[in-house]
């Protein structure tokens, strides 16, 4: 299986040996220098293997090197944000709302949930 996670606008992604995505994590652009992550996704055969914390891991890093903020609106993101101390100077505190929705109401599928 090929594990290599990809990158597209706004997403980083994993799929497999046929093409189909087995893994993603989105994010849209909220603001000047924020990102609002909306969605993760794993495969039911992938998880427990540490992938949607790798896929989040793409994303803080390229926050960090644009300098970016991040609202974790996804329930995933919320969970890891909440315990992870060194993503906490990455966190967009100012603000509530994003569309109508609070900053950590998640933009989900019930089937999307890991």
């Amino acid at each position: 299986m090929n594990t290599d996670i990809q990158k597209e606008e706004n997403r980083f992604f994993m799929n497999d040996e046929e093409g189909n995505m087995i893994a993603e994590i989105t994010y849209i652009p909220s603001g000047d220098s924020v990102i609002t992550i909306d969605h993760t996704y794993v495969s039911d055969s992938l998880r427990g293997q540490g992938i949607a914390g790798k896929l989040l891991e793409s994303v803080v890093q390229e926050a960090r090197s644009k300098g970016y903020k991040i609202v974790p609106a996804c329930s995933y993101a919320k969970a890891v944000f909440d315990r992870k101390s060194e993503y906490q100077d990455l966190l967009q505190t100012k603000g509530g709302f994003l569309n109508g929705r609070k900053k950590n109401e998640c933009k989900w599928n019930s089937h999307f949930i890991l």
